[in-house]
């Protein structure tokens, strides 16, 4: 488990560094597929993350 969680985190760095790189244009054009832009698909993924993080420190995830 320890690996998969080392290589998510490392492929979600890769992903930060590449955002970062992208104009804000891009990050919130209208896209089909996913949660409608890049931006809001960011924005998801960092939710969840925060809801797989509270659960497995037995946390409660306030929304």
């Amino acid at each position: 488990m320890i690996n998969l969680f080392s290589y998510n985190w490392q492929v979600r760095e890769e992903w930060f560094k590449w955002f970062k790189s992208l104009p804000e244009e891009e990050l919130i054009k209208p896209r089909i597929g996913g949660m409608g832009c890049i931006l809001h698909n960011l924005l998801h993924v960092i939710n969840c993350e925060r809801i797989w993080i509270s659960q497995i420190s037995g946390s409660p995830c306030a929304p």
